[in-house]
């Protein structure tokens, strides 16, 4: 039995342009959030935050770029508090899974953390490769990923002022597995982050989130972790 969602068609359809800021306020000013998934964010991402800051709408993006997140904070920042809105950066796959990963790391890890090597693993399911057009349905519902955390550290802990000598002798690996990273996964925690955002506007990234979605990302990772 085939799954219908809800009927968009009479959903009005806002067209703006990253090279018309004008379109890009006259959007913003009918928004409450938006999701902005339109890269490199470092040409095309900071005209879209400050038409989203500018008129009363926050803003979420995926981007993994430290430079624009940066960038963003010193020059909106201010200006979200006084607006009361959002600009919350890094809710892509490959941050969220990322860090909190680490975070499941360090909690479970029997000692003290020196490092954490990461890596992924894309699984396209048994149709191979996306055509240039994208993926198909079929391809979108068996595609997936896998992180995987390489933890090196020691098996004594110490307060955080003294340094340990000599090279790590504890080890931990574990892996984290999720949906279709760009088309899934992508949508799950951008969507499910603007609906949990702290009470103090400004500009935030993951590790500015408020416990309750901490908790629910890290409760989902430790059912796939192993």
């Amino acid at each position: 039995m085939s799954r219908e969602g809800k009927d968009l068609k009479s959903t009005p359809i806002i067209i703006a342009d990253s090279s018309d800021e004008t379109s890009l306020a006259e959007m913003a000013k009918q928004a409450k959030v938006i999701l902005n998934a339109v890269g490199p964010y470092r040409l095309y991402g900071e005209v879209v935050v400050k038409a989203a800051v500018e008129n009363g709408a926050s803003h979420v993006d995926i981007s993994g770029e430290p430079a624009f997140l940066e960038k963003m904070q010193m020059l909106y920042g201010e200006k979200a508090k006084e607006k009361g809105v959002y600009v919350v950066g890094a809710c892509g796959w490959d941050s969220i899974p990322c860090d909190m990963g680490v975070n499941f790391v360090k909690e479970h890890f029997d000692g003290d953390v020196n490092h954490v090597e990461t890596f992924v693993q894309m699984n396209s399911g048994s149709f191979g490769l996306f055509k240039r057009a994208g993926p198909t349905k079929e391809q979108m519902e068996e595609a997936s990923f896998t992180y995987w955390f390489f933890a090196y550290g020691y098996s004594d802990r110490k307060p955080l002022e003294e340094q340990h000598n000599g090279k790590p002798d504890q080890k931990m690996v574990v892996t984290c597995k999720g949906p279709d990273a760009g088309y899934m996964a992508t949508k799950v925690v951008s969507s499910q982050r603007h609906q949990h955002l702290p009470k103090l506007s400004s500009i935030h990234t993951l590790n500015h989130s408020v416990s309750h979605f901490k908790w629910k990302l890290r409760r989902d990772i430790s059912r796939w972790c192993s």
